[in-house]
């Protein structure tokens, strides 16, 4: 789990997330991204 703050412009994201990986033979071979909220995630990024 993570919070991930950024600003840009007069934006700014305040997030929880959690990045959960799977690894088999000593290799990624998943990779799932969860946030908090997927839509203030993505207007954060948006023009």
């Amino acid at each position: 789990m993570d919070r991930f703050l950024a600003e840009r412009g007069d934006r700014r994201l305040d997030s929880h997330e959690a990045v959960v990986v799977a690894v088999a033979d000593g290799r990624i071979t998943r990779l799932f991204h969860y946030l908090h909220d997927p839509a203030a995630f993505g207007f954060f990024w948006s023009r």
